[in-house]
């Protein structure tokens, strides 16, 4: 007989939440208005798309005048070039791209095994990965290592 109370009051209240639920007496949206006529729209052009040109910059160059050359990292470490690096040695894929967008990639004598961005990179000697060759890289006597 108890469960009976139970279930009768568990479909009473699943009644009335479904009915909570149903359709209201009232429309909640406006009513839909007669199409009215229109006029058709009108085309408006299209400009053709245009490419502009590329500006092509010169390679930038160290002038004379810029070395000796100091520079400070974070730790306000100072380090001074004497004279422009002719071989440098790049130890991160970022660097190596970066070396090449700003056209220097010549003076780039090795890159690390993660380097593959420009193809040009791809031929340089790899001088290793997570465990650098350090004796590779001092036996090519680099002016920079990036």
């Amino acid at each position: 007989m108890r469960y009976t109370y139970r279930r009768l009051i568990f479909l009473f209240v699943l009644l009335a939440a479904l009915a909570a639920c149903g359709p209201s007496a009232t429309p909640t949206t406006a009513p839909i208005a007669a199409p009215t006529a229109t006029t058709a729209p009108v085309a408006t052009p299209i400009p053709a798309p245009t490419i502009a040109p590329t500006p092509t910059a010169p390679a930038p160059t160290a002038t004379p005048s810029a070395f000796p050359l100091t520079v400070s990292d974070a730790a306000e470490r100072k380090v001074t070039l004497a004279k422009a690096p002719q071989k440098s040695v790049s130890l991160a894929p970022s660097n190596t791209g970066i070396v090449f967008a700003i056209g220097l990639g010549g003076k780039l004598v090795a890159i690390d095994d993660f380097s593959d961005f420009p193809a040009e990179a791809k031929g340089l000697p790899h001088i290793g990965g997570f465990k650098l060759n350090f004796e590779q890289i001092v036996a090519l006597t680099p002016d920079l290592v990036l």
